[in-house]
C-alpha cells in the first residue's frame, strides 16, 4: 500500500521526516548531539509502543582545517496512529531526552521543556516536518504491537 504525500493512514503506519538545524556554534553542538544520539537506547522507543522504526542521522557536512561537522540532524520514523497521539506519547515518556536534543537545535522560545510545552513542541515538529515524496509499507495496517506479537508467536 502506498499513500500520497502528506496523507496519514488512519488504520496503521505513518511516516515522520524531520530535518532540524543545529545551533551555533555548530561544531560544538554537533559533537554534543552526536554523543546524545549515540546514547539513546532502543528501550526508550519500545516504551512508546507505536514506533516501528526510528533513526537519526546528520546531513550537510562541512569540512575545514579544524575538522568536519554537520549542519543538520535528521530524524526519520514510522509510527502508528495519529501524529497528535504520537507526539503526546513522546512528551509523556521521553521529554527529558527531547529536552537534551533540543538544546542543541534552532528551536523557538517556549518549546523547552517539552513536558510543559507539549502544544508548542508539536507545532515545532509540524513546522519542521518534511513530507515523503512516496511512502510504502509492506504491512501498512499492522501496528507495531501486532507485528511484535506475530514475531513472538513465530519464535522470531
Amino acid at each position: 500500500m502506498s499513500l500520497p504525500p502528506g496523507e496519514l493512514n488512519p488504520r496503521g503506519q505513518n511516516d515522520l521526516n524531520l530535518i532540524l538545524t543545529i545551533r551555533e556554534p555548530v561544531p560544538d553542538h554537533y559533537l554534543a548531539l552526536k554523543h546524545i544520539v549515540s546514547e539513546l537506547k532502543a528501550d526508550s522507543m519500545n516504551a512508546i509502543g507505536t514506533v516501528h522504526f526510528g533513526r537519526f542521522f546528520f546531513l550537510n557536512e562541512v569540512s575545514n582545517a579544524s575538522g568536519s561537522y554537520f549542519l543538520t540532524l535528521a530524524f526519520i520514523a514510522t509510527f502508528d496512529g495519529s501524529f497528535d497521539t504520537y507526539v503526546q506519547q513522546f512528551v509523556n515518556k521521553l521529554s527529558e531526552e527531547f529536552d537534551a536534543l533540543l538544546q542543541h537545535l534552532v528551536v523557538p522560545e517556549g518549546v523547552v521543556p517539552v513536558h510543559k510545552n507539549a502544544h508548542a513542541f508539536q507545532a515545532y515538529l509540524e513546522s519542521q516536518r518534511v513530507p515523503s515524496a512516496q511512502w510504502y509499507g509492506n504491512y501498512p495496517t499492522l501496528t507495531a504491537v501486532q507485528i511484535r506479537a506475530n514475531a513472538d508467536a513465530a519464535g522470531a
